[in-house]
Protein backbone atom coordinates (compact mmCIF):
# COMPACT_ATOMS: atom_id res chain seq x y z
CA UNK A 1 0.00 0.00 0.00
CA UNK A 2 2.74 2.65 0.86
CA UNK A 3 4.49 2.29 -2.87
CA UNK A 4 0.32 2.80 -4.32
CA UNK A 5 -0.13 5.75 -2.15
CA UNK A 6 3.17 6.82 -3.49
CA UNK A 7 1.96 6.44 -6.87
CA UNK A 8 -1.11 7.99 -6.13
CA UNK A 9 0.61 11.08 -4.71
CA UNK A 10 2.61 11.64 -7.51
CA UNK A 11 -0.75 11.11 -10.17
CA UNK A 12 -2.74 13.87 -8.01
CA UNK A 13 0.08 16.36 -8.09
CA UNK A 14 0.85 15.77 -11.81
CA UNK A 15 -2.52 16.80 -12.33
CA UNK A 16 -1.73 20.04 -11.26
CA UNK A 17 1.53 20.61 -13.50
CA UNK A 18 0.48 18.53 -16.76
CA UNK A 19 -2.93 18.62 -16.59
CA UNK A 20 -3.82 18.74 -20.35
CA UNK A 21 -1.12 15.86 -21.00
CA UNK A 22 -2.74 12.69 -22.27
CA UNK A 23 -1.73 9.59 -19.07
CA UNK A 24 -4.38 6.90 -19.63
CA UNK A 25 -5.16 5.42 -22.99
CA UNK A 26 -7.26 2.48 -23.18
CA UNK A 27 -8.35 1.63 -26.70
CA UNK A 28 -9.47 4.86 -28.37
CA UNK A 29 -10.89 6.41 -25.12
CA UNK A 30 -8.39 9.03 -23.02
CA UNK A 31 -7.87 10.75 -20.09
CA UNK A 32 -5.34 13.22 -19.00
CA UNK A 33 -3.29 13.59 -16.10
CA UNK A 34 -5.82 16.35 -14.65
CA UNK A 35 -8.70 14.77 -15.33
CA UNK A 36 -7.67 11.39 -13.49
CA UNK A 37 -5.77 13.28 -10.73
CA UNK A 38 -8.32 15.62 -10.49
CA UNK A 39 -11.50 12.80 -10.24
CA UNK A 40 -9.35 10.85 -7.76
CA UNK A 41 -8.20 13.45 -5.58
CA UNK A 42 -9.74 13.72 -1.76
CA UNK A 43 -13.01 15.69 -2.79
CA UNK A 44 -12.51 15.30 -6.60
CA UNK A 45 -15.66 14.46 -8.28
CA UNK A 46 -14.93 11.82 -11.25
CA UNK A 47 -14.94 13.41 -14.44
CA UNK A 48 -16.96 11.60 -17.62
CA UNK A 49 -13.28 10.78 -19.16
CA UNK A 50 -11.89 8.77 -16.14
CA UNK A 51 -15.35 6.77 -16.19
CA UNK A 52 -14.71 6.31 -20.07
CA UNK A 53 -11.40 4.49 -19.56
CA UNK A 54 -12.98 2.76 -17.17
CA UNK A 55 -15.61 1.08 -18.96
CA UNK A 56 -13.18 0.07 -21.53
CA UNK A 57 -10.53 -1.30 -18.96
CA UNK A 58 -13.29 -3.50 -17.44
CA UNK A 59 -14.84 -4.26 -21.66
CA UNK A 60 -11.16 -5.71 -22.30
CA UNK A 61 -10.11 -7.25 -19.08
CA UNK A 62 -13.80 -9.71 -18.74
CA UNK A 63 -16.19 -9.22 -22.30
CA UNK A 64 -19.60 -8.56 -21.84
CA UNK A 65 -20.00 -12.25 -24.06
CA UNK A 66 -18.13 -14.03 -20.94
CA UNK A 67 -19.14 -11.49 -18.05
CA UNK A 68 -23.01 -11.14 -18.57
CA UNK A 69 -22.06 -7.55 -17.27
CA UNK A 70 -20.32 -4.03 -18.28
CA UNK A 71 -22.96 -3.52 -21.46
CA UNK A 72 -22.48 0.29 -21.37
CA UNK A 73 -20.57 1.90 -23.93
CA UNK A 74 -18.95 5.73 -23.67
CA UNK A 75 -20.01 6.26 -27.70
CA UNK A 76 -23.37 5.47 -27.16
CA UNK A 77 -24.63 9.01 -27.87
CA UNK A 78 -22.56 9.37 -31.06
CA UNK A 79 -23.95 5.88 -32.45
CA UNK A 80 -27.41 7.04 -31.62
CA UNK A 81 -26.60 10.34 -33.30
CA UNK A 82 -25.12 8.59 -36.39
CA UNK A 83 -28.76 6.56 -36.52
CA UNK A 84 -31.02 9.38 -37.07
CA UNK A 85 -32.04 10.01 -40.62
CA UNK A 86 -32.33 13.96 -40.92
CA UNK A 87 -30.40 16.87 -39.62
CA UNK A 88 -33.72 18.33 -37.85
CA UNK A 89 -34.07 14.93 -35.90
CA UNK A 90 -30.18 14.69 -34.80
CA UNK A 91 -30.44 18.74 -33.87
CA UNK A 92 -33.35 17.14 -31.18
CA UNK A 93 -31.67 14.17 -29.89
CA UNK A 94 -28.17 16.53 -29.59
CA UNK A 95 -30.19 18.95 -27.50
CA UNK A 96 -31.92 16.01 -25.51
CA UNK A 97 -28.28 14.81 -24.57
CA UNK A 98 -27.34 17.80 -23.67
CA UNK A 99 -29.78 18.58 -21.52
CA UNK A 100 -29.33 15.00 -19.40
CA UNK A 101 -25.70 15.66 -19.09
CA UNK A 102 -26.66 18.91 -17.36
CA UNK A 103 -28.74 17.33 -15.14
CA UNK A 104 -26.24 15.11 -14.39
CA UNK A 105 -23.51 17.38 -13.67
CA UNK A 106 -26.14 18.45 -11.45
CA UNK A 107 -26.36 15.43 -9.66
CA UNK A 108 -29.37 14.60 -10.17
CA UNK A 109 -30.26 10.88 -9.47
CA UNK A 110 -31.26 9.37 -12.60
CA UNK A 111 -33.34 6.13 -11.72
CA UNK A 112 -34.09 3.25 -14.19
CA UNK A 113 -38.00 3.20 -13.62
CA UNK A 114 -40.25 2.19 -16.07
CA UNK A 115 -40.67 5.58 -17.91
CA UNK A 116 -37.21 5.48 -18.64
CA UNK A 117 -37.27 2.12 -20.17
CA UNK A 118 -40.28 2.53 -22.27
CA UNK A 119 -38.26 5.71 -23.71
CA UNK A 120 -35.02 3.84 -24.25
CA UNK A 121 -36.91 1.47 -26.08
CA UNK A 122 -38.76 4.05 -27.93
CA UNK A 123 -35.83 5.78 -28.87
CA UNK A 124 -34.05 2.45 -30.14
CA UNK A 125 -36.87 1.42 -32.60
CA UNK A 126 -36.88 5.02 -33.94
CA UNK A 127 -33.19 4.91 -34.29
CA UNK A 128 -33.74 1.93 -36.42
CA UNK A 129 -31.14 -0.12 -34.59
CA UNK A 130 -31.60 -3.82 -34.34
CA UNK A 131 -34.71 -5.61 -33.32
CA UNK A 132 -34.49 -6.80 -29.92
CA UNK A 133 -36.92 -8.60 -27.34
CA UNK A 134 -36.85 -6.27 -24.42
CA UNK A 135 -39.23 -8.15 -22.75
CA UNK A 136 -36.99 -10.56 -22.11
CA UNK A 137 -34.60 -8.83 -20.29
CA UNK A 138 -35.79 -8.24 -16.36
CA UNK A 139 -35.75 -5.04 -14.69
CA UNK A 140 -33.21 -5.74 -11.38
CA UNK A 141 -33.13 -2.90 -8.72
CA UNK A 142 -30.58 -4.09 -6.22
CA UNK A 143 -29.60 -2.99 -3.09
CA UNK A 144 -26.60 -1.13 -3.25
CA UNK A 145 -24.86 1.09 -0.70
CA UNK A 146 -24.94 4.95 -0.78
CA UNK A 147 -22.64 8.07 -0.87
CA UNK A 148 -23.61 10.13 1.76
CA UNK A 149 -22.43 13.59 0.32
CA UNK A 150 -22.95 14.95 -2.99
CA UNK A 151 -19.31 14.29 -3.98
CA UNK A 152 -18.50 10.40 -4.02
CA UNK A 153 -21.19 9.49 -6.33
CA UNK A 154 -18.56 8.64 -8.97
CA UNK A 155 -16.26 6.18 -6.75
CA UNK A 156 -19.82 4.28 -5.82
CA UNK A 157 -20.88 4.32 -9.87
CA UNK A 158 -17.06 3.01 -10.51
CA UNK A 159 -17.49 0.22 -7.33
CA UNK A 160 -21.27 -0.94 -8.90
CA UNK A 161 -19.86 -0.91 -12.26
CA UNK A 162 -17.47 -3.82 -11.51
CA UNK A 163 -20.33 -5.73 -9.81
CA UNK A 164 -22.58 -8.24 -10.90
CA UNK A 165 -26.48 -7.25 -9.52
CA UNK A 166 -27.10 -11.13 -10.43
CA UNK A 167 -24.53 -12.06 -8.10
CA UNK A 168 -26.17 -13.07 -5.03
CA UNK A 169 -23.34 -12.49 -2.52
CA UNK A 170 -24.40 -8.23 -1.52
CA UNK A 171 -21.54 -5.49 -2.57
CA UNK A 172 -19.64 -4.50 0.95
CA UNK A 173 -18.47 -1.02 0.37
CA UNK A 174 -19.27 2.06 2.53
CA UNK A 175 -18.01 6.40 2.69
CA UNK A 176 -15.37 5.36 5.10
CA UNK A 177 -13.98 3.20 2.03
CA UNK A 178 -13.55 5.67 -0.40
CA UNK A 179 -10.08 7.08 0.52
CA UNK A 180 -8.54 3.82 -0.34
CA UNK A 181 -10.87 3.30 -3.34
CA UNK A 182 -9.68 6.52 -4.93
CA UNK A 183 -5.80 5.51 -4.68
CA UNK A 184 -6.49 2.16 -5.96
CA UNK A 185 -8.62 3.24 -9.23
CA UNK A 186 -6.29 6.21 -9.73
CA UNK A 187 -3.44 3.69 -9.86
CA UNK A 188 -5.15 0.51 -11.45
CA UNK A 189 -6.13 2.88 -14.20
CA UNK A 190 -2.59 4.70 -14.72
CA UNK A 191 -1.04 1.41 -14.37
CA UNK A 192 -3.28 -0.88 -16.48
CA UNK A 193 -1.76 -3.16 -19.25
CA UNK A 194 -4.37 -1.97 -21.43
CA UNK A 195 -3.07 1.28 -20.89
CA UNK A 196 -0.77 2.30 -24.10
CA UNK A 197 1.26 5.46 -22.91
CA UNK A 198 4.30 3.50 -21.26
CA UNK A 199 6.08 6.60 -21.20
CA UNK A 200 3.81 7.79 -18.78
CA UNK A 201 3.75 4.84 -16.42
CA UNK A 202 7.40 5.44 -16.27
CA UNK A 203 7.04 9.21 -15.73
CA UNK A 204 5.16 8.59 -12.99
CA UNK A 205 7.02 5.82 -11.01
CA UNK A 206 10.35 8.05 -11.48
CA UNK A 207 8.61 11.30 -10.12
CA UNK A 208 10.05 12.89 -7.16
CA UNK A 209 8.11 15.43 -5.13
Amino acid sequence: MPHERKMYENITFLANVEGSKPTVLIGKTIATFGQLGNSMKIGGRVQAYVINVYCRHLFNENHPRNSLKHYFFHTASEYFLGKWKNDEARIWWRKKLIRVSLELEKHIIFRCQTRQISSFICTWYEARLQPMDFNAFPAVYPKVPQQDNNIDCGIFTMKLMGWCPRNPTPIVFSPKDVPDARIRYAVDLMFSHYNTLDDEKKRVKEFRL
